[in-house]
C-alpha cells in the first residue's frame, strides 16, 4: 500500500475545514442573511445583509473546492481497495462543483432582485412573478446541491471503511446520520413537503468524529486495506 500516514491527516484536516466552511458558516450567514428564499422574506431583507450574502457563496465555493480536494488527495489511497467507490467519489465531488456554483448565482440573483425592489420602494405584479421563480428555483437547486454533498459523504465513508481506515462504528454513525439527513432535507424539500432541520443534525458530530480519527490517525498503512485482504 503506497500511503502515509501524513496524507490521512491532510484529509482529516480538509474535512475539518469543510465542516466549518462547507456545512455550517455559509448557510448560518444564509439564514441570518434572508430566512428563507421565499416570496418577500429575501425581498425584503437580502438587501440589507449584502455583504454576508456574498460571504456565504464564497464560502459555498470553496467547501465545493475543499470536497474536491479531499476526494483528490484520497483517491491513491482508496482506489487500492476498491476502484468504484472511489471513482464514486471523486464523480460526485466533481458534479457537485457546477450545481454549488449554479446555487451561488442563484444567490446573487436574489439579492440583485432585493436591490432593485429597495430602491423602487414597490412591488408591481412583474416584481412579484420574479420572486416567486427565483424562490423556488433556489430551493430546488439548493435541495439537488444537498442532495449530491451528502451523497458524496456516504460514498467517501464507505470507502473509509472498505480501506479499514475508520472504526465500524464510526461508519455506521455516518450513514445513519447522512440517511435521516437526505430523508429530513433535500428529499422532503423536493418532494414539497417541509423540511425537517432536526434530522439533519446528528450528522454534524458524526462527521467531526471521522475527520477527527483521520487527523489524529491518518491513513495507518499497517490497518488492512481491504476485507478481501484480512484473514479468514
Amino acid at each position: 500500500m503506497a500511503s502515509t500516514p501524513n496524507v490521512g491527516r491532510i484529509a482529516g484536516g480538509l474535512l475539518l475545514v469543510h465542516f466549518v466552511v462547507g456545512l455550517m458558516l455559509p448557510y448560518n450567514l444564509l439564514v441570518g442573511a434572508i430566512g428563507t428564499s421565499d416570496g418577500y422574506q429575501f425581498l425584503d431583507q437580502a438587501a440589507r445583509n449584502a455583504a454576508s450574502l456574498r460571504a456565504s457563496v464564497f464560502l459555498l465555493l470553496f467547501g465545493a473546492a475543499v470536497r474536491l480536494g479531499i476526494s483528490i488527495a484520497a483517491y491513491p489511497v482508496l482506489r487500492e481497495s476498491s476502484r468504484r467507490l472511489t471513482i464514486g467519489v471523486l464523480a460526485l465531488a466533481v458534479a457537485n462543483v457546477p450545481l454549488q456554483a449554479v446555487e451561488g448565482g442563484m444567490v446573487l440573483s436574489m439579492l440583485a432582485v432585493s436591490q432593485q425592489y429597495a430602491g423602487a420602494g414597490a412591488a408591481d405584479g412583474a416584481t412579484r412573478v420574479v420572486v416567486a421563480a427565483i424562490g423556488s428555483t433556489h430551493q430546488a437547486i439548493h435541495y439537488m446541491q444537498l442532495l449530491t454533498m451528502v451523497g458524496w459523504i456516504v460514498v467517501l465513508c464507505a470507502a473509509l471503511w472498505r480501506a479499514a481506515l475508520v472504526p465500524r462504528v464510526l461508519a455506521f454513525a455516518m450513514f445513519i446520520a447522512c440517511a435521516l439527513q437526505i430523508a429530513g432535507v433535500p428529499v422532503r424539500g423536493l418532494l414539497g413537503y417541509p423540511v425537517l432541520i432536526e434530522m439533519g443534525l446528528p450528522l454534524a458530530p458524526a462527521y467531526v468524529g471521522v475527520a477527527l480519527w483521520l487527523l489524529v490517525k491518518g491513513f495507518d498503512q499497517r490497518r488492512p486495506i481491504s476485507l478481501a485482504a484480512a484473514p479468514t
